[in-house]
C-alpha cells in the first residue's frame, strides 16, 4: 500500500473540495471566515495566503505523518531566494536560501500569495511565466 496515498496528487482544488464536504479535516481547525472563503472559490480563482498555508500546513503535517520508516525529512527554517533547475545532478532543482545555503531538492513550492481570490492582472501573467528578477 501507498504510506503517502492521502498526499499524492493532492491539489489545493482537491484539498479545497474535501475541505468543504468534510472528507478532509485542517490541521487546525478554520474560522467561519476561512469557511465561506474555501467555499466560495472555485477551481480558476486564486486563493488568499491565509488559506494557501492552511493547505500546505495539512500537506506538510500529513506527508511528515505518513512518511515511510526509509525516508527523512528535513526542514530548512530560512526563505528560500532562489531555485533552478540542475540539469546533470542526482536531484532535479537546487534551492538557496537567504544567507547563501543552497539545498538539492527533488521538487519544491512557491507560492507567492493573493490577498483576494481574484488576482491582478500582473500576478496572473507570473502563473504562466515567472517574472525575471535579474
Amino acid at each position: 500500500m501507498d504510506p503517502l496515498v492521502e498526499v499524492r496528487n493532492m491539489s489545493f482544488d482537491r484539498w479545497r473540495r474535501g475541505v468543504v464536504d468534510g472528507s478532509i479535516t485542517p490541521v487546525v481547525a478554520l474560522d467561519q471566515a476561512e469557511r465561506d472563503a474555501l467555499a466560495a472559490l472555485t477551481s480558476q480563482d486564486f486563493p488568499p495566503r491565509a488559506i494557501y498555508g492552511r493547505y500546505l500546513e495539512w500537506t506538510f503535517t500529513t506527508l511528515n505523518n505518513h512518511l515511510p520508516s526509509n525516508v527523512t525529512l528535513t526542514v530548512h527554517r530560512a526563505e528560500a531566494v532562489d531555485a533552478w533547475v540542475q540539469e546533470e545532478a542526482r536531484h532535479r532543482y537546487a534551492v538557496e536560501l537567504a544567507g547563501g545555503q543552497s539545498i538539492p531538492a527533488d521538487a519544491w513550492c512557491s507560492h507567492w500569495g493573493t490577498l483576494t481570490p481574484t488576482c491582478d492582472p500582473v500576478r496572473k501573467n507570473w502563473w504562466t511565466a515567472p517574472p525575471n528578477t535579474d
